[in-house]
């Protein structure tokens, strides 16, 4: 991401708390105006310096002090200084930590340097106040405070001191037209000297701000900004507060409260939700609510996800009835098989099974047995003949075993030889 360095000038043009004014500067600087109010959200004091014995946001009696330590005299008509908004990219700040800190190194660095810079070209000592404000949204930003003095000289030939804002601005643009000859303004200068300036003492990575003709930018004040900041923050608290509430629904879809999403009986082409009608009240309204929150492709899944459960519910059912029948029919099956009602089962070459049953069997009986059994004959066949099987080895060895008792019973241990 790029960074810049930029610079925004404003004449101040009279004494006054009005607009332009040297009291109207000193009441922002103190929190004492309502913009300056609007603006406070955090309680940090500024970095401050001014040539005011009072303090460093006394910016009247810093003028005035100015003013007697150069000896200068105001011009009719003339500005009595110029404010700066001197200006780095807070995440160049960041780099070292928190924009907003006093402590921040690259603060006390930018700050310094804003000094140094406007008093390069404004004269020494031309700046007699200066804040880095750390209470605001913003940062990054320096305000510099500026008188330069010049020598104004008379056709008799004295010359005295006097506040010369534009002639200092004027020698500003001549210098910078020596390196850059299409700069056409004084504010076109001072960005270039400051980009400068930056890349050389600051960070060479820091870039010349992007003049307006360029960009199709206006500028607007930091109240606006804020209030768009402002309505983005509400805007994405409400969303967040809807995303929240639509996760509620999600969980309560799959915690079961809510039973199911389909389609409305009445209308058909939107979408409603059911819920357990054991649900206390308040539970209902509450899943009502966050409802209205879940986004439509949001339900639509919950609405697919609704039909597959349907179809697993429905498939589970329909393979419980089919395993319940098939319990019954083998039931029924080994039952007839016992009662002789079925006499045997064959496999053709086919592999297709047949049951034979009894040919005495009553054609209503048989019928019957028949619908139960014969959907399921290729799971009864095989165990009858397997039954059939065992039965018929058990009836041989019973057979074997009674015919040996009875030899048995023949002999019964006397000996009838010659030596009895």
């Amino acid at each position: 991401m790029p960074i810049y360095a930029a610079v925004r000038a404003g004449a101040l043009k009279s004494i006054s708390s009005g607009r332009s004014g040297i009291r109207s500067a000193e009441q922002h600087a103190k929190r004492l105006d309502p913009v300056a109010r609007k603006r406070h959200v955090r309680e940090s004091d500024p970095i401050a310096w001014s040539k005011a014995e009072t303090g460093p946001l006394d910016y009247e009696a810093a003028f005035k002090a100015h003013k007697r330590a150069t000896g200068a005299g105001e011009r009719k008509g003339a500005d009595l200084g110029m404010e700066f908004k001197v200006v780095v990219s807070p995440e160049w700040l960041a780099e070292t930590g928190d924009p907003h800190d006093a402590s921040n190194p690259r603060v006390k660095q930018l700050v310094a340097e804003a000094k140094a810079w406007a008093e390069s070209w404004g004269g020494a000592d031309s700046v007699w106040g200066l804040r880095y404000d750390t209470d605001e949204r913003g940062s990054g930003v320096v305000d510099v405070f500026m008188s330069p003095v010049r020598e104004q000289r008379h056709k008799s030939g004295k010359a005295k001191k006097v506040i010369s804002c534009r002639k200092a601005k004027e020698e500003l643009l001549a210098s910078e037209r020596a390196i850059d000859p299409d700069l056409k303004t004084s504010g076109a200068a001072m960005q270039s000297s400051w980009s400068r300036w930056c890349q050389k003492r600051l960070d060479p990575r820091l870039e010349r701000g992007k003049a307006k003709t360029e960009t199709g930018a206006v500028h607007e004040n930091a109240d606006l900004y804020a209030r768009i900041a402002e309505k983005k923050a509400a805007d994405l608290a409400r969303r967040e507060k809807r995303l929240g509430q639509a996760s509620r629904f999600v969980q309560a879809f799959a915690s079961g409260d809510v039973t199911k999403v389909g389609p409305r009986p009445e209308d058909p082409e939107k979408l409603t939700f059911w819920r357990k009608n054991s649900l206390p009240d308040e539970r209902k309204a509450e899943l009502s609510a966050d409802w209205r929150t879940v986004p439509q492709p949001l339900r639509d899944g919950l609405h697919a996800i609704s039909a597959e459960r349907a179809r697993a519910e429905a498939a589970r059912k329909e393979a419980e009835s089919v395993a319940e029948q098939t319990k019954k029919a083998i039931s029924e099956g080994v039952q007839a098989f016992w009662k002789r009602e079925i006499t045997g089962a064959r496999q053709d070459a086919a592999k297709e099974w047949h049951l034979a049953y009894d040919p005495r069997l009553p054609s209503p009986r048989r019928s019957a047995l028949a619908s139960i059994i014969e959907p399921v004959k290729a799971l009864i066949a095989p165990m009858l003949c397997s039954l059939a099987a065992y039965l018929g080895q058990s009836r041989v060895n019973i057979s074997e075993y009674a015919a040996a008792q009875r030899d048995d019973d023949l002999d019964i241990g006397w000996d009838n030889g010659l030596g009895m």
